[in-house]
């Protein structure tokens, strides 16, 4: 059932990375195309309020029509700081939706399972949030970097998106941080400012949000997984297609003054018609992708 109305957030500006992430192209697609299109996809959802910048709305525009799905979309310019972003979306959400998930669309690996986990526990809880358990032991520090003490790595875990809230509650957190004008990092923080208890749903899928170079560089081989499978896939037809000249090498070095002699042993080869030059254009192009020339 259509219940969860999703706010989902492209009004940075990137400043780490020093490119427009979320409308540069990352495996082939742009950033914000791979989170917009499970949003607008998915079954649980009732549509999709993307909040961005009004220098870049004609581009967002153009990315979200060209993404697959039928669940509408909604444009909303977002604010100074990412929690002015998410009170803006929630100001469009529909009256007639019961949650409300919110998503940064830096985290470009949504899909529909991570999804329908973590709706499936905020409705029943009111509050859910995609984690995971901290792998590296953690550390705090004080300004001179010197360590004060060493956090128990059982009980940590690092937050992501999606975030999913009963509406209502919600709406009433994001009301409190600003009218007294408090500073959060994230959605679930403004609900503990309630005293409401927040879920956390274990997510083993790589979720990762695009911060830092390492970060793009990971995603796009991650991404691009797809694409050395197809890759090995034409090297092996064409390899088979090549089969044939194998028997007929000698031959051909022999005869190889004789042009009549080497075209009759070309025709008998009866390759394939499939092997053309379009073939070997396409595993080339393939390769390049996979395989950048170095900048």
């Amino acid at each position: 059932m259509k219940s969860c109305s999703a706010i989902l957030l492209a009004a940075g500006r990137s400043r780490r990375l020093g490119f427009d992430k979320i409308l540069t192209p990352l495996a082939g697609r742009p950033v914000l195309h791979y989170a917009l299109e499970a949003l607008k996809s998915s079954p649980q959802i009732v549509e999709v309020i993307l909040v961005t910048r009004e220098d870049i709305l004609s581009q967002v525009k153009e990315i979200a029509e060209a993404a697959n799905g039928e669940n509408p979309v909604k444009y909303v310019i977002g604010g100074a700081e990412r929690q002015d972003s998410v009170f803006n979306g929630l100001q469009e959400v529909s009256p007639l939706a019961t949650e409300v998930l919110i998503h940064d669309a830096a985290r470009p690996l949504l899909d529909e399972v991570v999804i329908s986990d973590t709706l499936k526990v905020a409705r029943e809880k009111g509050a859910a949030v995609t984690a995971h358990r901290a792998n590296d032991t953690l550390k705090e520090a004080d300004e001179q970097q010197q360590v004060t003490v060493t956090l128990d790595r059982s009980k940590i875990w690092a937050m992501g998106t999606p975030q999913i809230f009963r509406r209502e509650l919600v709406v009433s957190a994001y009301e409190k941080v600003q009218r007294e004008k408090l500073a959060i990092t994230d959605d679930a923080s403004a609900v503990e400012l309630l005293g409401h208890p927040v879920y956390l749903v274990d997510n083993p899928r790589l979720n990762l949000k695009i911060t830092r170079q390492a970060d793009w560089e990971l995603l796009e081989l991650w991404l691009q997984r797809g694409s050395g499978e197809e890759l090995r896939k034409k090297l092996h037809d064409l390899s088979n297609q090549l089969m044939p000249l194998i028997g007929y090498l000698p031959l051909l070095e022999h005869h190889a003054n004789d042009g009549k002699y080497v075209i009759d042993c070309l025709q008998k080869m009866k390759i394939p018609a499939q092997l053309a030059p379009q073939s070997v254009r396409e595993i080339q192009e393939l390769a390049r992708q996979l395989f950048p020339d170095p900048k």
